[in-house]
């Protein structure tokens, strides 16, 4: 999962705005 967030994380970050914080973290 965590390689699906790298490639869509702007898309995930949009659909689910309440982990917005927490998928910036892992990106980051």
């Amino acid at each position: 999962m965590a390689i699906h967030l790298r490639k869509n994380g702007r898309l995930l970050t949009k659909k689910l705005p309440y982990r917005k914080k927490d998928n910036i973290k892992k990106l980051l």
